[in-house]
């Protein structure tokens, strides 16, 4: 059964995602990563998130594209990650009309 849940990663080894049912998106600095997310879009994807590594790298990007196409989150290890609660902090922000 194929997930309608995406992750980016810099990093092959993804195994507990992919035990998660994730589909594993293995991208790179050269990724030109609004094709990918809007590939998603139209395959039906509901969902993307993002290792920390990749939001880092992408940040703006990613902003841009979770207003304009999907939302995209940031998925961290360690669930009091700080990286990751400012972005849900954006996210629902900007979902009900906040601006930071």
């Amino acid at each position: 059964m194929k997930s309608n849940i995406a992750y980016l990663s810099f990093n092959q080894d993804e195994k507990l995602v992919q035990n998660l049912g994730m589909t594993v998106l293995l991208v790179n600095r050269t990724t030109i990563l609004s094709r990918v997310i809007r590939q998603l879009h139209q395959e039906n994807y509901e969902l993307v998130y993002s290792s920390p590594e990749v939001y880092s790298y992408f940040e703006n990007e990613i902003e841009k594209l979770s207003v304009d196409v999907m939302p995209i989150i940031i998925l961290e290890a360690q669930t009091s990650g700080s990286l990751g609660q400012n972005r849900m902090k954006q996210l629902l922000a900007k979902s009900i009309g906040i601006k930071m």
